[in-house]
């Protein structure tokens, strides 16, 4: 990879004219710019060891914005890249908010932003392919499912000995984090999933942003389980939460008993480690979270989601 090039040279080199900085971070920084009159974002990356990442970012965004002009059932499309370099991407700007604002969720809007995420099964690789991948720590993928089934083995260690399983029982969350991974499918997993990820477009089309920690055999599921639970224990919003995957369901390819299979382990996880943050963060916030996050968990042991249907 050519050495990481500086903003001067990425904006001199295109025409560039900086207005904006959107995000200035460790391991990116995001711009809004001027080409020709034409509003765009430009996208750096600060270590030469996330060429990788970027390349996905910029390859999927290609697929999806490809796919969504294609096909005018597809409701999901990415900002699509307009010129990439060793370090960077050029990408367009839309105009739009994102659909679901902290302050103020909906229904209305985590239904959009489910449907949307039901695209990404179209995506997906058959059930049969091969086995999913996981995640380490960096957030990249790990063919060794001991190495995730030992990390989350860890985290229950961990909230146990904060006197954060509550009701819960420890023998049996364990039991259902491992002999759940046999019904996790295959499937294109975003990973980095946040609420200010997700724009509204006209015609009740929903944008993307960030697909740099993309995989396609990752486990099918697990962003819409991630989002909902963000929306459930971090924001309190069960009816959001609700309406998020009940909109997915209806709108994803797979008959709902073998959905209801893979959601149910990734959906677990994925509360486990919002009960691991909120026993970390202690305090009124965090007892909260853990709550809730304890009372979902109960719900999704004994195979009851509000919004899954067909349970």
């Amino acid at each position: 990879m050519p050495q990481i090039a500086s903003l001067d040279e990425i904006t001199s080199s295109q025409g560039l004219t900086v207005t904006k900085v959107l995000k200035e971070d460790y391991d990116h920084n995001v711009y809004l710019v001027e080409q020709g009159g034409r509003q765009l974002i430009l996208k750096t990356i600060n270590d030469e060891g996330l060429e990788q990442n970027l390349r996905r970012d910029v390859g999927y965004s290609f697929v999806l914005a490809t796919l969504a002009a294609a096909d005018p059932s597809w409701t999901l499309r990415a900002s699509a890249p307009v010129a990439t370099g060793g370090s960077w991407m050029l990408r367009e700007a839309l105009d739009a908010e994102p659909l679901l604002d902290p302050d103020a969720l909906t229904s209305e809007a985590a239904a959009a932003v489910g449907r949307a995420l039901a695209d990404l099964d179209r995506l997906s690789p058959d059930v049969v392919a091969r086995r999913p991948d996981y995640r380490n720590g960096a957030g990249q993928p790990v063919e060794d499912e001991q190495h995730r089934l030992a990390e989350l083995e860890r985290w229950v260690d961990g909230i146990d000995e904060a006197s954060g399983l509550g009701e819960l029982d420890r023998e049996e969350l364990r039991s259902a984090l491992e002999s759940g991974r046999q019904a996790v499918h295959p499937g294109f997993e975003v990973w980095d999933v946040k609420l200010d990820d997700f724009l509204g477009l006209p015609e009740g089309k929903v944008a993307m942003y960030d697909l740099e920690f993309a995989h396609l055999f990752g486990r099918r599921h697990y962003d819409v389980a991630k989002m909902y639970a963000t929306l459930a224990v971090v924001h309190g919003e069960p009816g959001p939460a609700a309406a998020l995957l009940e909109a997915y369901q209806g709108e994803s390819r797979l008959p709902d008993d073998r959905l209801i299979a893979a959601f149910l382990p990734v959906c677990t996880e994925t509360l486990l480690a919002e009960l691991k943050d909120a026993v970390d963060a202690d305090g009124d916030s965090g007892r909260s979270r853990a709550a809730q996050a304890r009372e979902l968990l109960a719900g999704c042991l004994a195979g009851r989601v509000p919004g899954l249907a067909g349970q």
